[in-house]
């Protein structure tokens, strides 16, 4: 056997007979039996690190072809999540992630890719850049690394691009992830004088130049109320000056001292004022 009618296994008593030559038994209870008893194989079964025995093995991986998911890669053979990459994780293109499927293919191949990019899910034993190699932004296809770790994305473009990528910083407003000293949300870079004037008239609460102008408001007014208070009591100081000023007139020192006594007529020379005419009775004229 084959093509004969000889016991091909003389010193095995469950095989005989091998119709393909392929070395392994027709029989498929006995010994190391031939799954594909028609077509000469080298396939192995389980014990030999295989999947069965005598059937085709393209690679000579010792898989089949029936059940080797890489029939032409003998460095894997199994794909248990079907991602397309190998469970030898030390075979060509061996899956990381082996029992979860996944399109990764940059920092490791077959791990979960959430935004596409081609960069893996961070994991507790995966950690994200840059104290590891996965994905800093994994729903950010933009971006995936984060080389001074402040939370925006290395490459300089969409909505989480980092303007100072080597440099840690949290500003959001004029530039993102720059240096922010006050944790205004804007820049050191911007200045802290027009940052102020844009907070103003965003949120005046939230702007230090707000209280200024109202201190100075007060320190103005205060001064303003000083100089009114300061002008009035000048003015009563003037009143009372003036009042001081005028002494009360004495009657007998004008009339005996200030009047001249030249030329004046003594009371009982002047001679007695006339009368004015009446009418009596009987239309006579008193004179």
């Amino acid at each position: 056997s084959p093509g004969g009618s000889g016991d091909a296994w003389p010193e095995d008593s469950t095989q005989w007979h091998d119709r393909d030559g392929d070395g392994r038994g027709d029989n498929p209870l006995g010994t190391t039996a031939d799954v594909c008893p028609d077509d000469a194989g080298t396939s192995v079964g389980p014990s030999k690190g295989g999947d069965r025995w005598g059937c085709i093995d393209t690679d000579g991986d010792g898989w089949s072809d029936l059940g080797d998911s890489f029939i032409h890669e003998p460095t894997q053979w199994r794909d248990s999540d079907g991602d397309g990459y190998g469970d030898a994780i030390n075979g060509n293109q061996g899956d990381a992630c082996p029992e979860l499927r996944g399109t990764s293919i940059l920092d490791r191949l077959g791990c979960r890719d959430t935004d596409g990019d081609g960069w893996s899910d961070p994991t507790d034993s995966w950690q994200a850049h840059p104290f590891g190699a996965a994905d800093s932004f994994p729903n950010e296809a933009l971006q995936w690394r984060d080389s001074d770790g402040d939370g925006f994305g290395d490459v300089a473009l969409g909505s989480m691009r980092d303007d100072c990528p080597s440099e840690a910083g949290d500003s959001v407003r004029d530039l993102q992830g720059c240096p922010d000293a006050n944790g205004d949300g804007w820049s050191d870079d911007y200045g802290g004088l027009k940052a102020a004037i844009a907070i103003l008239g965003e949120d005046p609460a939230a702007s230090w130049l707000t209280y200024l102008i109202i201190g100075f408001g007060f320190i103005i007014g205060a001064l303003l109320a000083l100089l009114v208070k300061m002008s009035r009591e000048e003015d009563v100081l003037t009143e009372e000056e003036l009042f001081e000023s005028k002494q009360p007139a004495d009657f007998e020192t004008l009339t005996q001292e200030n009047i001249p006594s030249e030329g004046m007529i003594p009371l009982e020379q002047l001679p007695p004022l006339p009368l004015p005419q009446q009418d009596l009775p009987g239309g006579e004229m008193n004179e």
